[in-house]
């Protein structure tokens, strides 16, 4: 803190210092006070004391109000910095001129004034840019920090979008997402929109769209959309509340147009939000095989769609094509509303479920009721669960509610059991993987935080539990 102060002060010891020895050094020579040299030396002396005590208030400014804001993480802008030390320093200039060389001060603002008359047509789009830059300071529509779109008047492709930097006097310094530094002149800001993002700080409410084939059924359309938008949720400032919407927006010539809005804190950016979005519609609709020509625009209940969503599974890598066609010909398709429970906690079950569209939460029951539930984990297309059910028979460890019109395929014990039956080994891996889920599902419920060294021994001492008992329920 006393760093910055450390010069001015000895600024002004130096300049009393220099003015005590010249005047002793005078009064050796034996010059009257009267002289025009005494005069002249004692107005220069008494001049640069005022200014180097200027100099100091301006740092005790510095130091004690503007350093303060900014680690407060309140940053002034640079010019409301440059305009107080131009007031200073002006306001000491013209005591100086008046009381020490006691010249009046009405001349100069004359003269000042013809010249501020000749400066203002060279220096025109200066001064423009320090109004304007004056005006964004007083106004703030947007301040250091924030998140702003500096539209242009010719296309969006040219719109600007970035962080603010620092706005000083004459410009407006901006950091684009590529990480490049944009300088923009105040007066271009007062002439154009611009977007901040960062107020109000209410939740704001963004849009994209996405256009599919006519072939495509408009529910298989949103269910695939909202399953993709609410996988995000929580992230990058996405809120789960309000909820998104996703519905038709309008038909074009190469299919229909879906609208998709969803909401963001108020005061955050949205172009990361709306990226992440669009990401994960992209994955889903990828997944489900909706961007291809020879996609199936119906989910259609094959045997070759079966195969090829079981091989997706990591819980079924142990088997070998000739199984997994075998399995494939058992399951059963099944549909769930949005809000339907899929299965409670507690209650006993033999078959397990994967997900081929939607989404789904799962919830640990913290009492009796609906009301008390602890979501712990979520379940999107191409996840599976109840495994634990379908291989030892125990109760349900968890309830599984759809958060978006879910379709699942079921996989009963009476499925599994010919191919355990047939091949035995296959009871070992199933074992481990099932152990595996067992554990992380149990970390997720009672928050465990284990060394790697005891996630290892209890792995191992699950696995072996989780054997035995597949083993004694298949009667193997």
């Amino acid at each position: 803190m006393t760093k910055p102060l450390l010069l001015p002060i000895l600024l002004l010891i130096f300049i009393l210092a220099l003015s005590f020895l010249t005047e002793h050094l005078i009064n050796y020579l034996n010059v009257e006070k009267s002289s025009q040299l005494y005069t002249l030396l004692s107005q220069l002396f008494e001049a640069a004391l005022w200014l180097s005590f200027a100099w100091f208030i301006n740092r005790l400014i510095r130091v004690f109000i503007w350093d303060r804001l900014a680690a407060n993480k309140k940053a002034v802008p640079k010019l409301i910095k440059d305009l107080v030390t131009v007031i200073i320093f002006f306001i000491v200039i013209v005591f100086v001129i008046s009381t020490v060389f006691k010249q009046p001060v009405t001349g100069i603002w004359a003269t000042s004034g013809i010249i501020g008359i000749i400066l203002g047509f060279a220096l025109q789009s200066i001064i423009l840019d320090a109004f304007t830059g004056t005006a964004i300071n007083v106004d703030r529509p947007y301040k250091i920090g924030d998140w702003i779109r500096v539209h242009s008047n010719r296309s969006p492709r040219i719109d600007i979008y970035g962080c603010v930097l620092e706005i000083s006097w004459r410009t407006t310094r901006i950091m684009t997402r590529e990480n490049n530094e944009v300088v923009i002149p105040n007066r271009r800001l007062g002439e154009v929109m611009v977007t901040n993002y960062m107020k109000p700080t209410l939740p704001s409410r963004l849009a994209l769209t996405f256009a599919l084939e006519f072939a495509i059924p408009p529910e298989r359309a949103i269910r695939v959309l909202s399953a993709a938008t609410k996988a995000v949720l929580g992230k990058n400032n996405l809120l789960e509340e309000p909820e998104p919407e996703i519905m038709v927006h309008d038909t074009k010539s190469y299919g229909i147009e879906y609208l998709i809005w969803f909401w963001i804190r108020g005061d955050t950016a949205a172009e990361p939000a709306r990226h992440l979005v669009a990401k994960s519609i992209i994955e889903h609709l990828q997944h489900a095989e909706l961007f291809t020509d020879s996609s199936t625009r119906h989910l259609e209940d094959s045997v070759e769609y079966r195969v090829k969503l079981l091989k997706g599974v990591s819980l079924f890598s142990p088997l070998d094509t000739e199984e997994v066609n075998q399995l494939a010909i058992y399951l059963q398709q099944v549909f769930y509303k949005t809000g339907d429970i899929v299965v409670k906690e507690g209650e006993p079950g033999e078959t397990m479920f994967i997900v081929a569209e939607g989404m789904l939460n799962i919830y640990n029951d913290v009492d009796d009721t609906d009301k008390h539930k602890l979501k712990i984990a979520q379940i999107f297309a191409g996840q599976f669960f109840g495994e634990i059910s379908l291989f030892t028979g125990q109760a349900r460890a968890a309830t599984v509610v759809a958060e978006t019109d879910t379709i699942l395929y079921e996989i009963s014990k009476y499925d599994i059991f010919p191919l355990l039956r047939k091949k035995p080994d296959l009871v070992e891996a199933f074992s481990k993987i099932v152990a595996e889920r067992r554990l992380h599902l149990s970390q997720a419920m009672e928050s465990m935080i284990l060394a790697d060294n005891e996630v290892e021994q209890t792995e191992d001492n699950l696995t072996t539990q989780v054997l035995s008992t597949i083993k004694s329920y298949f009667k193997i």
